[in-house]
């Protein structure tokens, strides 16, 4: 993913793809808890050549839930 920044109060210019990096700057969420999110699978992810990849409808659905 790009290393652009983030604006966390405005999801509609999220990228529709995110990288784990993207969503830790978009929710704040630390690393070790966005890891653990992702590998338990209650954010839904895909591991893609190491990088774990978020859409950005998987997490809005999560953010609402």
């Amino acid at each position: 993913m790009n290393q652009q920044q983030i604006d966390r109060t405005s999801p509609e210019t999220w990228p529709y793809v995110m990288s784990l990096r993207d969503f830790m700057a978009a929710t704040k969420t630390g690393k070790n808890k966005a890891l653990e999110l992702v590998q338990s699978g209650e954010l839904p992810a895909k591991k893609v050549r190491g990088t774990w990849i978020i859409t950005k409808d998987a997490l809005l659905k999560w953010l609402e839930a």
